[in-house]
């Protein structure tokens, strides 16, 4: 299955999240990612009734619509190592948390500082498609920059920070002099782990 999406990312959280979504693929541990958007209409517009010389019908309140930024299905192989459900008891309690049998993921990418419009309506969205369609949408925050309590609950921190991230120079500090680049002080102030080490360091825990 292609794994091309037919949408742009509105993120570098988008962007990197996918990127660890395509690692996850690559070992195994997901078997699709969802190439499109996929809107659900959580709420119907609301009609109602008045007297303007006859008898007509208006809408009172207007349907709401959400779209998660990604959807996949996590392989049977990565529960207790990159989700849980509710049979999986206290102790394993990996970062996704799966509501149905068949593994099925819905995200919302968040960054570290939160406050616009999006991030305040998406409590509302989130129990809509609850309730509508018993979907869990699960918030996540992949990353923070320069801060270490902000980076401590992201998925980064929590699980790996994809290769294209840890390689790329625009999060290290640069100390150019004369034209020429010199590897500085990380940006990434959480730890930083490798797919491989995660998965090892999870294994042995």
């Amino acid at each position: 299955m292609s794994n091309k999406l037919q949408y742009q990312f509105d993120s570098e959280e988008e962007k990197y999240f996918y990127a660890w979504l395509l690692e996850c693929q690559a070992l195994g541990y997901i078997d699709w990612i969802y190439t499109k958007k996929k809107t659900y209409k959580v709420c119907r517009d609301v009609k109602a009734n008045r007297l303007n010389k006859k008898l007509e019908s208006f809408t009172l309140t207007k349907g709401r619509t959400y779209t998660p930024d990604f959807i996949f299905k996590f392989n049977p192989s990565a529960k207790n190592l990159f989700y849980h459900d509710k049979v999986s008891g206290y102790k394993y309690r990996p970062f996704f948390y799966c509501n149905n049998n068949r593994g099925l993921i819905y995200v919302d990418t968040k960054g570290a500082y939160n406050g616009n419009k999006a991030d305040m309506i998406f409590p509302d969205r989130q129990s809509m498609m609850a309730d509508r369609f018993n979907i869990y949408v699960q918030k996540v925050i992949p990353f923070a920059l320069g801060d270490k309590n902000k980076g401590k609950d992201t998925l980064f921190n929590v699980t790996f920070t994809p290769g294209s991230m840890i390689n790329n120079k625009d999060y290290i500090y640069s100390t150019s002099k004369a034209g020429k680049w010199n590897k500085g002080e990380s940006k990434l102030k959480f730890k930083v782990r490798t797919i491989q080490n995660y998965v090892k360091y999870k294994i042995i825990d």
